[in-house]
């Protein structure tokens, strides 16, 4: 685990540890702000199609075709802030990777680049996503709050694929036959978000979206939900379970990608969070 992940896991233990008996606060459906750090398995499917230049590339499951099966652990770094009573900004980051190593079952043409059958095929991903959101409290209650929800995902992906054994199984010189494409694709959403407090000290929090329009060359499909259930032991830390799913359809024309991403995203996570 790296630094980040570390620090998520200890602050998690931390909360979950008995309190010393600091004194408890009225828990309110909304914070002024709040901090939090989550460690999650994504479950992650994903589907893509780079065209080159001069030719349309082959669909390609990172999963099936790639060997691409992301197990890491990943950390969630967000944060909330009210600055006005019925005005929410919200912010997420994570990142993500993986690599492997396969022999193609079937000829693939990736960015340009053919990769014969039986040749054999390193793989890298990189996932860097942004999530940010504004919500307005329509309905600004003590024990519940609703209202509409704007959100963008924003995800930048580094996709790469270097041939390092031709189909006879002979080495190929490194970087001799390789593409790589760096799609940064905006995934905006219209939803709402919901707070209730069914009981003292606990809190149900969902935020839902879906949008489906073409703009500036990218033609998108997002649907988004994020569910999570969140205790608070302590005056200001919780502790929090939450089930998020992301599913992305997008076709591009642009100069840094042309092609099809099909993104589907499926994680449980528990988390810390220190609220304002």
């Amino acid at each position: 685990m790296n630094k980040i992940t570390c620090t998520a896991a200890a602050l998690v233990l931390s909360a979950l540890l008995p309190s010393t008996g600091a004194a408890q606060s009225s828990l309110t459906a909304l914070d002024k702000a709040s901090v939090s750090l989550r460690l999650a398995l994504p479950n992650v499917n994903t589907e893509i199609r780079a065209d080159g230049a001069n030719d349309t590339g082959t669909p390609i499951d990172f999963k099936r075709d790639l060997g691409l099966d992301s197990s890491n652990v990943v950390a969630f770094i967000g944060g909330t802030w009210r600055p006005w009573d019925n005005h929410e900004f919200a912010l997420s980051i994570y990142n993500d990777s993986d690599a492997a190593k396969r022999e193609l079952d079937r000829e693939i043409v990736f960015d340009g680049v053919t990769y014969a059958v039986n040749s054999t095929v390193k793989a890298e991903r990189k996932l860097r996503t942004y999530d940010l959101s504004y919500t307005w409290w329509a309905a600004n209650h003590e024990n519940w709050a609703l209202g509409p929800r704007v959100g963008v995902v924003y995800y930048n992906w580094d996709a790469k694929l270097e041939m390092t054994a031709d189909a006879n199984g002979n080495p190929v010189a490194d970087g001799a036959v390789s593409a790589e494409v760096s799609p940064s694709l905006p995934a905006p959403s219209i939803g709402a978000g919901w707070r209730w407090i069914p009981a003292d000290d606990w809190r149900l929090k969902v935020d839902a979206g879906y949008f489906n329009a073409e703009f500036n060359n990218i033609d998108t499909g997002v649907s988004y939900l994020n569910a999570g259930l969140e205790w608070f032991p302590r005056e200001q830390w919780g502790v929090s379970l939450n089930i998020t799913s992301q599913n992305i359809d997008v076709s591009a024309a642009k100069l840094d990608f042309s092609g099809d991403l099909d993104f589907r995203q499926t994680n449980a996570s528990i988390g810390v969070i220190y609220r304002f």
